[in-house]
């Protein structure tokens, strides 16, 4: 008789999957560029790992079902045994980066004010776009990309991320956190289009600015060209006012100077200057343009 059942790590027991072990050792071939058939490799591994796993039974006349690293364990086992050493290192790093997210996701929900619990309410449902158009866009500018997992993040992810990061900016209750969930998937309510991309991100904690789908300044000083340059660097939808009253404020500009552009040589990242500074040489300043946002500063010619 042949395994049946299998005990997942949340202590879960499901039925057995074949197909599975397949896959994973067919994507093990496959980046390991495998010069056989990653298919056929696949069922051969599924058929003796099976074997190894013939069901046992406790006292009680109970089927003592394998666990899911047990498996595992036996597909690198078997890989090694049939000579495929390069697939097998390759499955226990894949085995390893599994883990990393797993452990990633673990250290998430028990910092997150919106449980699994609630959420696997809306995990398994259909997105709500009403028109193919909706989601497309939705794809196509909102949903994240998951390096950790090759794909694109669903409706039910990209909504938790944004609410938490919203929550995350003043105290909020749980039941609070829920609702504006529940709003925010079933497009009652909405948060800000940059939100929906940039929220809990590194950027969005760095540069809050960044959620804002609109800013606003009056070009009356050079400061507001600052404070412009640097909206649009971190991603701000950034509007402006120029009237003539506007422009009566703004310093003369000296037209008596020749400036020199000097292109850009592309550098290894840990060589990049990071911010703005300049030198002056007789009559000659030589500005050297940062490459962080926080390199920002004003040209001395315009002081």
């Amino acid at each position: 008789m042949s395994i049946q059942y299998i005990t997942k790590r949340n202590k879960n027991v499901v039925e057995f999957d074949r197909e599975k072990i397949e896959i994973a050792v067919n994507n093990a071939a496959v980046d390991a560029v495998y010069e056989g058939n990653p298919l056929e490799l696949g069922k051969k591994v599924a058929d003796i790992v099976i074997d190894k796993l013939k069901p046992e039974y406790d006292e009680n006349g109970q089927e003592d079902t394998p666990t899911v690293e047990l498996v595992q364990d036996l597909i690198e086992e078997t890989l090694m045994e049939i000579g495929n050493f390069k697939i097998a290192k390759n499955y226990i790093i894949y085995r390893s980066k599994r883990e990393q997210i797993r452990l990633k996701k673990k250290d998430e929900e028990t910092n997150s004010i919106l449980t699994d619990e609630f959420l696997s309410e809306y995990k398994h449902q259909p997105n709500p776009f009403p028109t193919e158009l909706g989601e497309f866009i939705y794809y196509r500018t909102y949903s994240r990309w998951l390096e950790e997992e090759q794909r694109r993040e669903y409706w039910w992810e990209t909504v938790k991320r944004a609410v938490e990061y919203n929550c995350s900016l003043a105290p909020t209750t749980k039941e609070e956190a829920e609702a504006l969930y529940d709003n925010v998937y079933h497009l009652r309510n909405f948060v800000a289009g940059r939100t929906l991309w940039t929220a809990s991100t590194e950027s969005s904690k760095k540069y809050g600015m960044s959620n804002y789908n609109c800013s606003f300044t009056v070009i009356d000083s050079f400061d507001a060209y600052e404070d412009i340059f640097y909206l649009l660097m971190i991603g701000s939808g950034t509007g402006f006012r120029v009237l003539p009253r506007d422009v009566e404020h703004l310093p003369k500009i000296r037209t008596d100077v020749e400036i020199i552009h000097k292109y850009y040589d592309p550098v290894e990242k840990d060589e990049r200057r990071e911010y703005t500074d300049f030198s002056f040489d007789g009559r000659v300043a030589t500005i050297n343009v940062g490459d962080s946002k926080e390199g920002k500063q004003s040209c001395p010619l315009c002081q």
